[in-house]
C-alpha cells in the first residue's frame, strides 16, 4: 500500500534512522528499549514496528530525564529560558507535562505551512495572528474579570478570549470579538472550531458581518462537519485543518484540496491499522516520532488519534509521507455498534450532519445497545424521525436511541468539546489487525 501511494525519501529514512539511534543510545527512557532493536542490518521500518509504545502513562513516571538526551544541561536550558515545562489540561489520563521548545515547534509551524499553497503564501512567521481558542489551551486565562485587548497580546498574536468556556461570553463579548477582528485585520485566524462556530451563529444571527482574514485555520480540536458549514458562512477564505499535539508539534496539515499531509521534515508516522471489521486497512492508528528537537525526544508516541488514509493520489500532486481523508478522532470518543464495530467520532459526525445539519450534540452510549443523544435544539417530530433513523442505520437495527432536546453542551475539563463517549471499554489492542 505504502510503496505505491505513500512515497518516503531516502532523506526521510536516514532522519528516521538517525533519531532512532540517537534516542537508544542518548535517551535514559529508550534505553530499555535497546534489546527490541533487531539491528541496522534490518530495515528502518522493520526496526521501528519491532519497538513498544511510547504512552503518556510512560512519559508521566519518567519525566523528565528519560526524554532529554545526555549531555544537555536542562536545568541551565530552563534558567535561560530556551525550554520550560508546560502541562496539558483533561482527564488524569489525559495530562502530561511536557518540555515546550519554541524554536522547535515554530520551526515545524513553518514546514507545515508548506504543505498548503494558501498558507504558504500567507503565513510568513512575521503575519498578522488571532487566535480564538479555550484560553485553558493558549492565551491568557481569566474568569473573573475581562482582560483588555492590550492584555490579551503577545508578539504578533491576538488572542480574542480570555474565558475557560463559551458558555461564559456574554453579548458584550461576541460584540468585542467582531470589533477586534476588524480592528486587528489579521492574515490568519486559528481558531477552535466549537469556539469559532459559536462567534459564528452569533454573527449571522445578528446580521454582523466579520472581518475576512486571509485563511482560517482550525486547530486544538476535530471539526464537525456543522462547524465547518457555519464558519464558511462567515468567511469567504481557504479553511484548513490542522493535526498534532502539544508533544509532537504539527503533525498533519490539510493541503488546498481537502486532504491531511504529513508534515514529513519534522516527524516520523507508523501507521498501524486496524482489522477489517472496524475500518482497516486505511483505519488506524498512528505513532510519531519528533524530528529536530534537541531537548525532548519522543520515539512510537501514540496520540491516541484514528486516523483514516486516503486511498488515491491527491490532487496537489504531494506524495511525501502519509496523507490522510480523515482524522477520525480520539479513540478514548469512539463508540461501538450493537455488533461490537468501533464508529469513530467522525464517522458519527458524518451521519448526523447528513440527517440534521447538527454543529453541536454530545452522544452517550451506555451499554452494548443503548444511546442517548443529547442535542441543544427544540424537540419536533420531523428531526426525531431523521436522527433515529440515521442512528440505527450506524448502529444496528436493534439499536436503541434515546433523545434529549435542550441540553446545555458544555465543554470538558480541557476546554474542548467532547461529542462522543462510550462506557464500553475502548483498548486498542482489540482493534488492531
Amino acid at each position: 500500500m505504502s510503496g505505491q501511494l505513500f512515497n518516503f525519501s531516502s532523506a526521510y529514512e536516514n532522519q528516521s534512522a538517525q533519531t532512532l539511534d540517537a534516542a537508544l543510545s542518548n535517551c535514559d527512557f529508550y534505553r530499555t528499549w535497546q534489546d527490541h532493536d533487531p539491528g541496522k542490518e534490518r530495515s528502518i521500518d522493520e526496526r521501528f514496528a519491532a519497538l513498544p509504545v511510547l504512552t503518556k502513562k510512560d512519559i508521566r513516571e519518567n519525566f523528565p530525564a528519560g526524554f532529554v538526551p545526555k549531555g544537555r544541561d536542562l536545568e541551565a536550558a530552563l534558567a535561560r529560558k530556551e525550554i520550560e515545562y508546560v502541562a496539558t489540561s483533561g482527564t488524569t489520563e489525559e495530562k502530561v507535562t511536557n518540555i515546550w521548545n519554541q524554536r522547535w515547534w515554530d520551526r515545524g509551524e513553518q514546514a507545515s505551512w508548506k504543505l498548503n499553497k494558501y498558507l504558504s503564501a500567507v503565513a510568513t512567521g512575521e503575519h498578522r495572528e488571532v487566535i480564538l481558542t479555550s484560553a485553558k489551551s493558549v492565551g491568557f486565562l481569566n474568569d473573573e474579570k475581562d482582560l483588555g485587548l492590550n492584555e490579551r497580546r503577545l508578539a504578533r498574536f491576538l488572542y480574542l478570549n480570555e474565558k475557560s468556556s463559551p458558555h461564559l461570553w456574554k453579548k458584550k463579548h461576541y460584540q468585542r470579538m467582531a470589533d477586534e477582528l476588524a480592528e486587528y485585520k489579521p492574515d490568519i485566524l486559528e481558531a477552535n472550531p466549537s469556539y469559532l462556530s459559536r462567534l459564528c451563529f452569533w454573527a449571522l444571527r445578528n446580521k454582523v458581518k466579520l472581518f475576512q482574514p486571509k485563511a482560517v485555520v482550525f486547530t486544538y480540536e476535530l471539526p464537525l462537519f456543522g462547524q465547518i458549514d457555519l464558519v464558511k458562512k462567515c468567511f469567504d477564505v481557504p479553511c484548513v485543518s490542522s493535526f498534532g499535539a502539544t508533544e509532537t508539534g504539527y503533525v498533519f496539515i490539510e493541503c488546498e484540496h481537502g486532504r491531511l499531509h504529513q508534515n514529513s521534515d519534522f516527524c516520523r508516522v507508523d501507521f498501524e491499522p486496524f482489522s477489517k471489521k472496524h475500518g482497516g486497512p486505511f483505519v488506524g492508528r498512528g505513532l510519531v516520532t519528533t524530528f529536530h528537537n534537541e531537548w525532548y525526544q519522543l520515539v512510537r508516541f501514540d496520540t491516541g488519534d484514528v486516523l483514516r488514509l486516503a486511498q488515491h493520489k491527491c490532487p496537489c500532486g504531494r506524495s511525501g509521507g502519509y496523507f490522510l481523508q480523515s482524522v477520525e478522532g480520539r479513540l478514548a470518543y469512539c463508540t461501538r455498534g450493537v455488533n461490537g464495530r468501533l464508529v469513530t467520532p467522525a464517522e458519527l459526525d458524518r451521519v448526523l450532519f447528513k440527517a440534521a445539519d447538527l454543529w453541536s450534540y454530545q452522544l452517550f452510549q451506555s451499554d452494548d445497545k443503548k444511546y442517548l443523544l443529547r442535542l441543544p435544539l427544540s424537540r419536533s417530530a420531523d428531526i426525531v424521525d431523521r436522527l433515529v433513523a440515521a442512528l440505527k442505520f450506524l448502529y444496528g437495527k436493534n439499536a436503541k436511541i434515546g433523545l434529549e432536546f435542550n441540553a446545555d453542551i458544555l465543554p470538558g475539563l480541557s476546554g474542548k468539546y467532547v461529542y462522543s463517549q462510550s462506557r464500553l471499554p475502548l483498548e486498542v489492542k482489540d482493534f488492531l489487525a
